[in-house]
């Protein structure tokens, strides 16, 4: 087959793949369409007709959803430390404007006495 003719082919799949992609997401079933598809238009034929573009391709979408997976717990995680932190800030600003006492906010946070001070810069009270 003739260079162009080659390009053009590849240029056919991304279309056929972005397409059933649309339709049926990053699944199995757009590997399978896209596989079914491309044969059926002589598309690739030769490269798709080995059993290993199909592994490929099943790799890749598995490797997006665990990429994706992973970033969707990284930002839960930083959503959480978020809110952690804000929540220590309130306890520090109203343990500094003496509205409650350091054990009530070493409470509510959670933390020992030894963490809460190191988190928020307040030093332990002596007793």
């Amino acid at each position: 087959s003739a260079p162009g003719d080659i390009i053009n082919q590849f240029i056919t799949f991304a279309r056929v793949f972005d397409r059933q992609v649309a339709l049926h997401g990053r699944t199995r079933k757009a590997v399978e369409e896209v596989l079914r598809i491309c044969r059926d238009q002589n598309v690739l034929r030769d490269y798709l007709a080995k059993e290993e573009a199909a592994n490929i391709m099943f790799t890749l979408l598995d490797e997006l959803k665990a990429k994706r997976f992973m970033e969707e717990e990284l930002r839960q995680e930083g959503r959480q430390e978020g809110l952690e932190e804000g929540r220590l800030n309130m306890l520090k600003d109203l343990v500094k404007d003496n509205i409650i006492s350091f054990k009530d906010a070493v409470i509510r946070s959670g933390k020992t006495d030894e963490d809460f001070s190191r988190l928020t810069g307040i030093p332990i009270p002596e007793r």
